[in-house]
């Protein structure tokens, strides 16, 4: 009569599916860090001054990606060894059978910390790299500007040029070399203005224009006159408004040039853009 076997017939069908899972889903998690590794990687319009160590360290993390998929082919290898081995593991001791699952465990948390590690390190390259495309747009947008601004101020120029080349006066500065401020007063009839009187301040950039003598008076009146040098501009039909005048300016810093209905002058701020126009010296904000 034969003897029946008193050993338990042990199967590791179940150990194999669990094994075979958790390669897969390694596979899947490299693959798809893989993929984002190459996408961060293609990215070239970015400053070039630090790509050189994101890009060692992208080397980096695909060696730790080749060395993880060798682990994980190893772990294939083994399963496949322990489909092939089946009819021999029958016959090994449960505890020898724990030790190598234990080992085989070990292993695949030792390959899961890699992996979290290798996914935290291409985060940190992703979030670098973000950085510097954020510091490549604003200096853009600064270069920008700066071009805009730029722009502006040549056309200013050129429009300047253009106001002093189609000039027919003589054009004064705005200060003189005792570091006083010009002050022209212009009486009698002017060919381009229907008032008989005018005034422009160099200290306020303003252009005010007077109907009458009065005017003038009661404005140079209220300057500041340590500040200021006067030239008083005689045209016809002005003499009269210079008599009453005249005696205002005794005390100032002043002079005066007869001239011709058609002449003129030209301080050199009449040169921007459309300075500030006003009937008296209080509307252009004049300083004390």
């Amino acid at each position: 009569m034969s003897r029946r076997s008193s050993r338990v017939a042990l199967s590791f069908f179940a150990f194999q599916d669990i094994i075979t899972t958790v390669v897969g889903i390694f596979v899947l998690i490299t693959l798809l860090m893989i993929l984002q590794i190459s996408s961060a990687d293609s990215i070239s319009d970015g400053p070039t001054g630090d790509y050189q160590a994101i890009l060692d360290t992208l080397a980096e993390i695909k060696q730790s990606n080749a060395a993880l998929e060798q682990k994980l082919a190893a772990a294939r290898q083994q399963a496949a060894d322990a489909d092939k081995g089946m009819a021999q593991t029958i016959g090994r001791s449960p505890e020898s059978l724990q030790d190598e699952l234990k080992n085989a465990l070990a292993a695949l948390s030792t390959a899961q910390r890699q992996l979290e590690n290798t996914q935290e390190r291409a985060k940190r390259a992703d979030q670098e790299l973000a950085d510097l495309q954020k510091e490549t747009e604003l200096a853009r947008r600064e270069a920008e500007g700066d071009a805009a601004q730029t722009q502006e101020e040549i056309d200013s120029i050129k429009k300047k040029i253009a106001r002093i080349e189609s000039s027919s006066f003589p054009i004064f500065g705005s200060k003189l070399g005792n570091g006083k401020s010009l002050c022209v007063i212009r009486l009698g009839d002017h060919p381009k203005s229907s008032t008989k009187h005018s005034i422009r301040d160099s200290a306020t950039a303003s252009v005010m224009e007077m109907k009458s003598v009065d005017e003038v008076i009661a404005w140079v009146r209220g300057r500041n006159h340590s500040g200021r040098h006067f030239i008083l501009l005689v045209a016809p039909g002005g003499a009269d408004d210079f008599d009453r005048l005249r005696p205002q300016m005794k005390r100032l810093s002043f002079g005066f040039e007869v001239i011709g209905s058609e002449d003129d002058l030209t301080i050199d701020f009449q040169l921007d853009e459309a300075p500030p126009t006003g009937a008296d010296g209080n509307s252009t904000g004049d300083p004390a």
